[in-house]
């Protein structure tokens, strides 16, 4: 699948934080609000991808809690 632009794992945590202002004033039962709620979806969906990708070729367990000394 090609890709329209190349979006950050930093770039995706900002507009999910401005979408998720933004739904604070919405009716989630309106299709406005609904799409919002798949957009932010998509966005997890896709931030996840990208830790798993990052964890994969790092060889770590970022969800992981660090030890603790």
């Amino acid at each position: 699948m090609e890709k329209a632009m190349n979006l950050t794992y930093g770039d995706l945590i900002l507009i999910e934080m401005a979408l998720v202002e933004k739904m604070g004033q919405l009716d989630l039962s309106m299709q406005c609000g609904i799409y919002y709620s798949e957009l932010i979806g998509k966005i997890e969906y896709q931030l996840q991808e990208m830790r798993t990708a990052g964890e994969a070729s790092a060889g770590t367990d970022l969800s992981a809690d660090p030890p603790r000394t």
